[in-house]
């Protein structure tokens, strides 16, 4: 906040490929605890489903490379929709 930097917390989801996925609560409550501090938060969620989920895990809860990518360019598109940044 001092230096006015936007801080994003990504939500990664859990890669058990349950059906229907079982932690959507958990990701509703990172979310509204980021914004109650002043936090953005952006939910990985739906990128690693439009990849298919189940390509995209190392174990339960590690994305593998094609993962990471993924997370990488969603993270990227959501900045640059969602943060101006002033870079001097």
């Amino acid at each position: 906040k001092e230096n006015n930097l936007p801080v994003l917390i990504a939500i990664f989801p859990r890669f058990d490929l349950s059906k229907p996925y079982a932690h959507k609560p958990i990701h509703r409550k990172i979310s509204n605890l980021a914004k109650s501090h002043g936090l953005l938060s952006f939910d990985l969620l739906p990128s690693f489903d439009q990849h298919g989920i189940a390509k995209l895990r190392q174990d339960f809860v590690h994305p593998n490379e094609e993962g990471h990518e993924v997370a990488a360019r969603a993270i990227h598109k959501h900045l640059n929709k969602t943060v101006e940044f002033n870079c001097k």
